[in-house]
């Protein structure tokens, strides 16, 4: 039953989320790029 609710999230849940994570990831990018570089 884990490893099926586990698989179910991978085919399921991910490919749903992806779209949301990935603008989060570049919005985190995005605001702490410039202190680094600076």
């Amino acid at each position: 039953e884990f490893r099926q609710s586990i698989r179910d999230f991978f085919d399921v849940t991910l490919p749903d989320i992806t779209d949301s994570l990935n603008s989060r990831v570049n919005d985190n990018f995005q605001t702490f790029d410039p202190p680094f570089s600076a």
